[in-house]
C-alpha cells in the first residue's frame, strides 16, 4: 500500500475502532456495581477481536485492489459497511441504555417493517445529543478519509505520481494472508458463550439472525403440539367458594421502589399499599418478570405460564399453550374487559388480548382524550381510563 491508501484506511479504521470500543467502554462504567479490569477484558473482547478483524480485513482487501474499477468498488464498500457498523453499534449502545437488554436481530426485523409506529419513539425519546452523535459519525465515515487524505497530502507535499502502491509487486498471497488473519479475529469475536452483553453488538446481531433461521427452519411452532401442563387447567367451584372480582393492574415499566408497597418512603400508591396490608393479601417479596416486553410478562401474569422464548406466538390465535385466567373466569359466569391506555396497535395488545380470553377490549382510541396528557411513546396518562 501506499502512503495515501495508509492514510485514507487509518484516517477511517482507527477512529471507528475507536468509537466502538469507547461506546462498550461506556456501557460497562456506567454498570451500577462497576466491573473490574478482568470482567472488563472479558466482556470487551468480543468487540476487540471483532474490530481488529474488521480492520485487517479492509487492509487486504485494498492491497489486493490497487487501482481501477475493483479498486472503486472496495472503497464504495468501505464505506457503505462501515456507515452499517456505526449505525448497528450506536443503535445497540442506545437500546441497552433505554432497555437495559441488547439488540439483537428480531427486534430489528419486527420494527423495520412498522418504521412508522417506530418514528415517535425515536422523536420522542432519543436525546438529541445522540442524534447530534450519531450525525457527525456518519457524516465523517462518508466524507472523513477524503477530507483527510487531501489535507495530508497538502501539507506534506507529496507527489500524486509517488502516492500509490509499487506496481508489478506479486503480493496476491500477503494479501491474502492478511484477510485469513482478519477472519481469524473474526472467529475469536465469536466465542463468547451464552452472554449477549459480552458480545460486539454486530456480532450479536449477525449471532441472533442465525439462530433465528435455524429456528424458523426448525419449526418453532412444532414445539406447541406438545400439550403443555396447564393446557386443560380449569377452575372448580366448591360448596365454600365465594366469588369476588379480580382486577389485574399492569404498570408499564415500573420498577417496585417505585410504588409504596415496597418502598415506604415513597406515597405514590398508597391504595395498592393498603390492599397488600389487608387480610387476605399476599404481597410478593421478589418478583421477576421472565422476559423485559409487555406482551411476554403479559402471558406470565395472565396465564400463569412461561411465554415463548422466541418472537411474536403470543400475537397469533392459539399462540398461548395454555388458557389463560380471562377465559377460565369466564366458564364461571365473569365477564371479562381489558382497559388500556395505550394504542391498540402497540405492541400488537389488541390480539394478545383476544388470546387471553377477554371478551372486550378498549384501547385509548376508545376513550375522549379531552383534558388528558400524552405522557410518553406508549400512550396517555393512566386516569383516561377512570370513567370507562
Amino acid at each position: 500500500l501506499g502512503r495515501r491508501d495508509w492514510v485514507y484506511l487509518l484516517s477511517l479504521l482507527v477512529p471507528v475502532v475507536l468509537y466502538n470500543l469507547a461506546l462498550k467502554a461506556y456501557v460497562l462504567a456506567a454498570r451500577p456495581n462497576g466491573v473490574g479490569f478482568v470482567e472488563a477484558l472479558h466482556l470487551m473482547r468480543s468487540d476487540i477481536f471483532f474490530n481488529l478483524g474488521y480492520a485487517l480485513l479492509w487492509i487486504g482487501l485494498f492491497a489486493a485492489a490497487r487501482r481501477g474499477l475493483l479498486r472503486r468498488v472496495v472503497i464504495v464498500f468501505f464505506h457503505a459497511v462501515t456507515l452499517v457498523v456505526v449505525l448497528v453499534s450506536t443503535c445497540a449502545h442506545q437500546y441497552l441504555r433505554e432497555t437495559g437488554t441488547t439488540l439483537d436481530y428480531a427486534i430489528v426485523a419486527e420494527w423495520v417493517p412498522k418504521f412508522g409506529e417506530l418514528t415517535p419513539i425515536l422523536v420522542g425519546d432519543v436525546p438529541l445529543p445522540v442524534w447530534g452523535v450519531l450525525a457527525a459519525a456518519l457524516f465523517y465515515v462518508a466524507f472523513g478519509p477524503a477530507l483527510v487524505t487531501r489535507a495530508v497530502e497538502r501539507w506534506r507535499g507529496w507527489p500524486k505520481k509517488a502516492l500509490a502502491g509499487t506496481a508489478g509487486t506479486p503480493i496476491l498471497f500477503g494479501c491474502l494472508g492478511v484477510c485469513l488473519l482478519a477472519f481469524g479475529f473474526g472467529s475469536l469475536s465469536l466465542l463468547t458463550g451464552p452472554a449477549a452483553l459480552a458480545r460486539d453488538p454486530v456480532v450479536n446481531l449477525i449471532l441472533t439472525g442465525v439462530e433465528e433461521v435455524a429456528v424458523d427452519e426448525g419449526d418453532p411452532g412444532a414445539g406447541l403440539a406438545v400439550e403443555h401442563p396447564a393446557a386443560n387447567a380449569t377452575l372448580a367451584e366448591t360448596l365454600g367458594t365465594e366469588k369476588r372480582n379480580v382486577v389485574l393492574i399492569h404498570l408499564e415499566s415500573t420498577r417496585a421502589q417505585s410504588v409504596t408497597p415496597y418502598n415506604e418512603d415513597l406515597q405514590t400508591t398508597p391504595f395498592l399499599d393498603e390492599l397488600s396490608r389487608s387480610s387476605g393479601s399476599l404481597l410478593a417479596e421478589r418478583a421477576y418478570t421472565p422476559v423485559p416486553r409487555s406482551s411476554k410478562a403479559s402471558v406470565s401474569v395472565n396465564c400463569g405460564v412461561e411465554p415463548p422464548l422466541y418472537p411474536g406466538p403470543e400475537f397469533e390465535p392459539g399462540g398461548v399453550p395454555a388458557r389463560c385466567l380471562a377465559a377460565l373466569l369466564r366458564e364461571q359466569d365473569y365477564s371479562t374487559v381489558f382497559f388500556a391506555s395505550t394504542a391498540n396497535n402497540m405492541d400488537n395488545f389488541g390480539d394478545v388480548v383476544q388470546g387471553f380470553g377477554y371478551e372486550e377490549f378498549y384501547p385509548v382510541e376508545t376513550m375522549g382524550k379531552e383534558g388528558f396528557q400524552v405522557t410518553n411513546t406508549f400512550g396517555y396518562e393512566d386516569d383516561i381510563m377512570l370513567e370507562p
